[in-house]
Parts: structure tokens; sequence; C-alpha cells
């Protein structure tokens, strides 16, 4: 490999510098940053229009003369698959056999990972296993699930990112523009059972991000129960999320279900929610269900005072409203 100091007066560099200037820059790049620019190799290959066995002596002789780690040269793996590996066509590694071995040598467990992908693309298993290895991070493993099979594996890699989102530590609002497992959400039916039962853990934060997306009919059903029941043991609930969830464009979706669970979350002790207008009148055993719930509710937090007789008066009386 030539030096950092001759490598901008060779005759590659110049011709480049005349036919391609960008392909100049990213090689001048390359000796300048190292491991950090080698991801730029790969278009460096596509501007100087290489023919396979040359990208693969191309990379090869970059890992090796440089003595990379395998940490160090994940960047340039990353930029290899991206060209080369999505659920919409098999992983074809023999027009840089060399590369790969070179990769497969330095982490085993990519010899599993590609063979996998020869022939099988759509195995949500693998692209996981793929992500962990590319990436340390969690929040940059999801990052690059949602990249590339967001679209295809939407409720799996919601369940990697929603803990991010959760945890402030990726920005909502750049989630909800850019995500392609979002999109995907937002053109299925909530209802369905694997949305419902994989995801209702992440239902405060999946609710928020339905509210900021002007979601709000979606907002109901049982990820509505979900979300109640989940501030139910938390015992208290975000100012933001309450003024959503009473508010009238959420309210208005609202079955007899729905405004029961509402009913039970407003009157949780540490629950500072206030019943909105616009419940429909109960039915009797609806009113009984009511009762139920409440005298749960003041036996395990021993809030009461009075007779049970008494409370049972004032819960029926509420019960009626």
């Amino acid at each position: 490999m030539p030096h950092l100091q001759t490598i901008e007066n060779t005759n590659l560099s110049k011709t480049l510098k005349v036919l391609i200037p960008q392909a100049a820059d990213l090689l001048n790049d390359l000796f300048k940053e190292r491991a950090i620019a080698l991801k730029n190799l790969v278009s460096l290959a596509k501007l100087t229009e290489m023919e396979a066995e040359q990208e693969d002596s191309l990379y090869i002789g970059f890992l090796q003369n440089w003595s990379l780690s395998f940490k160090e040269a994940r960047p340039l793996l990353v930029e290899i698959l991206k060209e080369r590996l999505s659920p919409d066509k098999e992983f074809k590694d023999k027009s840089i056999a060399k590369t790969c071995e070179w990769f497969n040598n330095q982490e085993p467990k990519l010899i599993k990972i590609f063979s996998n992908f020869k022939t099988n693309t759509k195995d949500w298993t693998f692209w996981n296993e793929l992500a962990q290895v590319l990436y340390d991070k969690p929040e940059d493993q999801a990052q690059y699930l949602d990249d590339n099979v967001g679209k295809l594996f939407w409720v799996e890699v919601l369940q990697t990112r929603l803990p991010t989102i959760a945890s402030n530590s990726i920005p909502r609002e750049n989630f909800l523009k850019e995500s392609f497992a979002w999109q995907a959400l937002l053109t299925e039916n909530l209802s369905q059972g694997k949305l419902n039962y994989r995801l209702g853990e992440y239902a405060l934060i999946l609710t928020l991000c339905l509210g900021e997306s002007e979601k709000t009919n979606l907002l109901n059903g049982d990820l509505f129960h979900y979300f109640c029941e989940s501030l139910i043991k938390q015992k208290q609930v975000d100012e933001k999320l309450g003024l959503l969830i009473t508010s009238p464009s959420v309210t208005k979706y609202f079955n007899h279900n729905d405004w029961l669970k509402l009913q039970y979350l407003c009157w949780t002790p540490g629950i500072k929610l206030e019943l909105p207008p616009g419940r429909p009148d109960l039915i009797p055993s609806e009113k009984a269900e009511l009762v139920r719930q409440v005298q749960k509710i003041i036996k395990e937090e021993e809030f009461y005072t009075q007779p049970e007789s008494t409370w049972n008066c004032n819960i029926s009386k509420t019960a009626e409203r």
C-alpha cells in the first residue's frame, strides 16, 4: 500500500483527479482516516467500475495490509452488504470470496449467517444475529434492522426500536419520520393479534407515538387496554399522555369497554385524571363491574376509612352517572 505522503502524487491519484474527481477524494480520504473511511472503498469500486475480481482484491488488500481488527473493519462489511444483501435477493459471496473469507475468519458467526442467506434472505433470526455482529449498541442494531428489513419484519423491528425510543436514545420525531417499520405499522390493522400480544408491553410509548402521528383512531381496543393496565400498575400518568387519552379526538372512537377501562384508570390512586364527557350510559352488568373494580382498588390500596357499606353506596351512585 502506498504511504499517505505519496498517494496524492501517484499516477493513479492524478488520473482520478482528472477523470473522476470524487473517486480521487475518496482514495485520499482512505489514507488520511484509515478504518473510519473504509466504507468509502465500496463507493470507490463503483465509481471506477471495477470488475468483481478487482473489487475483491481492493478490499482484501486494505484489510490485510492495514492489519485491521474485525471491529475496525466492520464499516466496510456494512457497505459491502448494503450492495449485495437484501430480503429480495439471495446473497452471493463468490464474487468477493477472499474478502468474505477474511471476515469469516475474524468472526465465525458470519459463516452460518452467510450460508443461510445464500438460500433464504427472509429469516428474521439471521438478520437479527447479523445486526448484533455488525454493531455493539442496541440502538444501532435496531436502526440497521429498520433500514434493511423494517417493512418485512415490522413487528420484530418495533420490538427492538421502541425501547430505544422510550429511553429517549433516539428522538421520537426522527423515528416517526424515517422508520420503515413504523410506516408499515400505520398501514396495518392495529387490532391484529400479532401486534397486541407482542407489542403490548410497549403500549405507553406506542400510544404516545400514535398520538404524535395523529393516528388517534387507533388508540382504542386491545392497545388502549394494555395502555391502561400499564398505567394502573405504575400508578401515575404523564401529563402529555393524560391529555391525549382524554381528548375528544381519541374518545370519540371508544366503545363501552374502552370507556370502562378509562374509568378504572381515573379512579386509580395516584392517577390524576378526570373522566371526560361523552361516556355512554352503562348497562346493569357494566355498572356492577365498575363497582367490583373500585372495591378492588380500595382493598388493594387500603385507601378507605369508612365502613365498606358506605363505600358501596358511594360507588353505586358514581356508577349510575
